[in-house]
């Protein structure tokens, strides 16, 4: 599992500008040391992803303390949400033997960084709020308000459950509609699942039933690495 959460910690990273690659000189890392030791937050957030890349708990928990007395700061680093949101998963687990396992904390830093526009932490509060993960009261309207922003933003995934949300009824009014414009949308950004229930949908529908359309979003679907759309499609030989 720990191995698991690193990687979702690195790749999350290689999305910002200036990541620490794994040929980075030690020299420049005593340089980020040194600037880090007089608050140079975007040295500390270099470190944090040198260390993280590197999957050294110890330094990575260092410089996550250390940012976490200068969060106001990304304010002026727009291009480092993702950050924020990164040490909220990183509080949120209980998976590390150095870091102290904080819900409080980790749900305020993943709340920051959607909030000032991290569209995947946007996403995961979605999440969080609909299946009241982590303590959180489960609060579909909440739910549906994080999806929506997330989904407006560009997020496939957010698209995908912002259309099951409305075809649900959850947090908003039942919508089949709605629904399917936004699953729609997700499967053409390349979401496998949303192309797999479109052409679930199109197969089993009773008043819109399109073979031609369910034969088309079942074969994206596995083009798109999709296994379960292999098995329908062998399963209603099409």
């Amino acid at each position: 599992m720990k191995k698991i959460v690193w990687c979702i910690v690195v790749l999350s990273l290689f999305g910002l500008q200036g990541f620490a690659q794994e040929s980075t000189s030690i020299d420049s890392v005593r340089v980020w040391q040194m600037r880090a030791e007089k608050n140079d937050v975007g040295a500390m957030i270099n470190l944090f992803k040198y260390y993280s890349q590197h999957q050294n708990e110890i330094e990575f928990y260092k410089y996550t303390q250390k940012l976490d007395e200068f969060i106001e700061e990304y304010n002026a680093i727009k291009i480092f949400l993702n950050v924020p949101y990164i040490i909220g998963l990183y509080y949120l687990t209980d998976d590390y033997s150095v870091t102290p396992q904080d819900i409080t904390k980790g749900i305020n830093y993943i709340k920051y960084a959607a909030e000032n526009g991290c569209t995947e932490a946007q996403y995961q509060l979605g999440i969080i709020y609909h299946e009241g993960r982590y303590g959180q009261a489960k609060d579909l309207k909440e739910s549906f308000k994080w999806y929506q922003i997330a989904a407006e933003l560009g997020h496939s995934g957010a698209m995908l459950l912002l259309g099951m949300a409305y075809n649900n009824g959850d947090g908003v009014a039942k919508n089949n509609e709605e629904g399917l414009r936004w699953i729609t949308q997700s499967a053409n950004l390349g979401n496998n699942i949303a192309a797999y229930y479109l052409g679930v949908f199109y197969f089993e529908a009773i008043e819109i039933k399109d073979v031609s359309k369910a034969r088309y979003w079942l074969q994206k679907a596995i083009e798109l690495g999709n296994e379960m759309a292999i098995q329908y499609k062998k399963e209603h030989g099409l």
